[in-house]
């Protein structure tokens, strides 16, 4: 579609659709000046254009113009704008959805992951075991420790247990650490107990037996830890 300022003749070349059925309003790049535009083909468009800002140029006055088919006009401020045509600004609300809903899917894929994997081989792979100074092993004693009075007037202190690993990876056994406690809680004796065995397979347990003489009588309360771990 080809339009022609009233009041300096400029001509301008726009897209068809631009205009609208009802018109718009648009303003010359050359000079300033701004009318309504009826579409091509409209029964307003037959009558003289109104202008908006200022009058038209008389004709007398009007300078000679050479038709610049590649210029576009430019329209006033209005709801819209046909010369924008990039694309629509996302909706900011969809996007963050989208965003939550990626970081869901990844955050269950990791823990199935971890699931097939097992927990114990991502622990061990990464040292959380050694760097938290904890022991991936069970000590049990299933009976009460013995206690006896021997002839030469020591006491024995005797008891069974077993290290139990209850992991799916092979594990290392470090010392285990004795110790009596009186009925305050205080250590009144303790003593290392060496394990049958340094590693254990998967599910696999070694049970050991340990015995110490000369235990004081205060002694009421038995407990048993790794050495090295935090207990």
């Amino acid at each position: 579609m080809i339009l022609e300022c009233p009041a300096c003749h400029t001509r301008y070349t726009v897209p068809d659709g631009a205009i609208g059925v009802n018109g718009r309003a648009v303003r010359c790049a050359k000079c300033g000046n701004s009318w309504h535009q009826w579409p091509a083909g409209s029964d307003v468009e037959q009558t003289a254009p109104v202008q908006i800002d200022k009058p038209p140029v008389p004709e007398a006055v009007a300078p000679q113009q050479t038709p610049e088919p590649e210029a576009v006009a430019e329209p006033q401020a209005d709801p819209y704008d046909y010369e924008d045509e990039g694309p629509s600004r996302a909706n900011p609300a969809r996007r963050w959805t989208i965003v939550a809903a990626v970081v869901g899917v990844l955050l269950l894929a990791a823990i199935a992951a971890l699931q097939f994997v097992g927990f114990d081989k991502v622990r061990a792979q990464f040292g959380l075991n050694g760097g938290s100074g904890t022991v991936a092993l069970l000590i049990e004693v299933p009976s009460k420790p013995e206690r006896r009075a021997l002839a030469s007037g020591n006491e024995l202190f005797a008891l069974t247990g077993r290290v139990v690993n209850p992991t799916r990876e092979r594990q290392n056994v470090p010392d285990i650490q004795a110790e009596l406690q009186d009925a305050q809680g205080r250590v009144v004796y303790n003593w290392i107990i060496t394990p049958p065995q340094r590693t254990l397979g998967p599910g696999d347990a070694a049970q050991f037996d340990a015995a110490v003489y000369d235990v004081p009588k205060g002694a009421r309360e038995l407990k048993l830890s790794f050495v090295g771990s935090k207990t």
